[in-house]
């Protein structure tokens, strides 16, 4: 054994599990289509491949019309389905009556296809609970958007850059919140089971 000196400073010796060192596989997709329904396809296609169902196995004897009974084999938290162009991102709880959403829109303002603005109700779009109130927050989730002052500076050609974000603001009845392309917006949400 040797140390390739690429810095963690001990010879590498991955034996895998079965002595033929370590193997990675991988799988590659390619989509033959136009430039217009590619760009649709390889976003679309990219996030199933995200969101690949896990398998489960038990060691049960149950038949699957006992476990289709018994269990709630298949769920969703929304009422409709999002528009292609929007990803939910994070729908995760803060506190008993609060959760932290975030909202993606997938696609560039370049793409030929899904790339306007898109306006999502958030009122009317989960099954389980009932919209009270948002509150937008930065990315990270951890400053409301209103307390955050942008850093403003002059270009080299003598521009001034914008001090504030500007997002529409999320009000009720219908909490309407709209995306521009390749935004994600953050938002602590009050809700009412």
């Amino acid at each position: 054994l040797k140390d390739d000196k690429r810095g963690v400073n001990e010879p590498l010796n991955e034996t895998g599990q079965y002595g033929d060192g370590l193997i990675i596989r991988g799988k590659h997709y390619v989509i033959f289509d136009n430039y217009t329904s590619s760009t649709y396809i390889h976003r679309i296609v990219a996030e199933m491949m995200m969101l690949e169902p896990e398998l489960v196995f038990d060691e049960s004897n149950s038949s699957f019309d006992d476990l289709k009974s018994n269990y709630n084999l298949q769920y969703s938290a929304l009422k409709k389905s999002l528009p292609d162009s929007i990803h939910l991102l994070t729908l995760e709880y803060l506190e008993k009556d609060k959760i932290l959403l975030r909202l993606e829109h997938q696609f560039e303002a370049s793409d030929p296809v899904e790339s306007d603005d898109v306006t999502v109700s958030l009122s009317d779009l989960f099954d389980t609970f009932k919209v009270k109130s948002v509150t937008e927050l930065t990315l990270g989730a951890n400053a409301d958007i209103n307390d955050i002052k942008r850093l403003s500076w002059k270009t080299v050609n003598g521009e001034q850059t914008g001090s504030t974000l500007q997002f529409k603001p999320v009000v009720a009845p219908y909490f309407d919140v709209t995306l521009s392309p390749m935004e994600i917006r953050t938002f602590s949400v009050t809700i009412e089971k």
